[in-house]
């Protein structure tokens, strides 16, 4: 066996472990687009179908850096693209089999392994920066200062880089704090130029208006929202929304973790009041 094969398989082996272990955001998601009453899928589209089972792809980080293109008509969904290895091109696959009321999943998918002396530290550098775009670029389209703004997003070695324009200060301030809060962000360098006359662009504008606008939609960018930022604990909170209202309720270590996970909540699209009933440990204590 060459050096170059037995490199290729160990990094496919690194891979497989790794993948396998990535099924489960992508399964809370799945969870979270059935209706939690009776455990049915929502009915949706095939344009629903097709923003959630972009949106999977995007936030799982072994899968986002690659071109992955998801097209579904009458509930059948197609794959197109390319991956470099057939354990990616299987995790795809599995996961548009099980994700939502899809009626078949023709795969195009071809694998293209990576030429080259990649290491597989080079190699998760890479899906981690891809990673934290992703993370960044959806926590500002879900913003209600940031979510109309023509913002792009890019990131290398953990440092994240923002370019196009903003409207006000206060959405390029707003956009910077967003990066900056961001799980994996080692610095932001802010090069928004601030131009009241901004307009997103059609992509953008059309992402913004094809949000899940329903409750469980709102609770899953908000649980996410939760999970990416670096100051709550988002395993100790429980998120819901009924009718627009946030509802927090668990447990956090201090006051201004309580504060930051309901203005996470309140400045999210789609939320229009916060019930915060997160408590501090010193509260929990004295109710005990």
């Amino acid at each position: 066996m060459t050096k170059h094969n037995l490199h290729h398989d160990k990094t496919n082996a690194v891979l497989a472990t790794a993948l396998l272990a990535g099924l489960s955001l992508t399964s809370t998601l799945q969870a979270e687009s059935r209706l939690p009453e009776t455990g049915k899928r929502i009915p949706g589209t095939d344009i629903a179908l097709e923003a959630r089972l972009s949106t999977a792809y995007a936030l799982n980080e072994y899968l986002n850096p690659f071109d992955l293109r998801v097209d579904v008509e009458k509930g059948r969904v197609t794959l197109r693209g390319s991956v470099p290895s057939d354990v990616q091109r299987w995790l795809a696959e599995r996961l548009a089999q099980n994700f939502g009321p899809a009626a078949g999943v023709d795969s195009q998918l071809k694998v293209e392994p990576v030429i080259g002396d990649a290491t597989p530290s080079e190699l998760y550098r890479l899906v981690e920066d891809t990673n934290i775009t992703t993370r960044v670029q959806l926590r500002l389209l879900w913003n209600q200062t940031t979510g109309d703004q023509p913002i792009r997003v890019s990131t290398s070695d953990g440092r994240v880089q923002l370019t196009g324009s903003a409207s006000s200060e206060k959405a390029r301030a707003s956009a910077e704090t967003l990066a900056a809060m961001t799980t994996g962000v080692r610095a932001v360098e802010n090069a928004l130029e601030v131009k009241p006359e901004a307009e997103a662009s059609a992509s953008d504008t059309q992402a913004h208006l094809t949000l899940d606008r329903t409750d469980a939609g709102i609770a899953q960018r908000l649980r996410n929202s939760l999970h990416f930022d670096t100051r709550v604990p988002a395993r100790d909170i429980d998120a819901e929304v009924r009718d627009g209202a946030a509802i927090l309720k668990g447990q956090v270590e201090s006051e201004a973790q309580r504060a930051q996970a309901g203005t996470i909540a309140s400045r999210l699209i789609g939320v229009n009041s916060v019930d915060n009933r997160l408590l501090v440990e010193t509260q929990r204590e004295q109710q005990g």
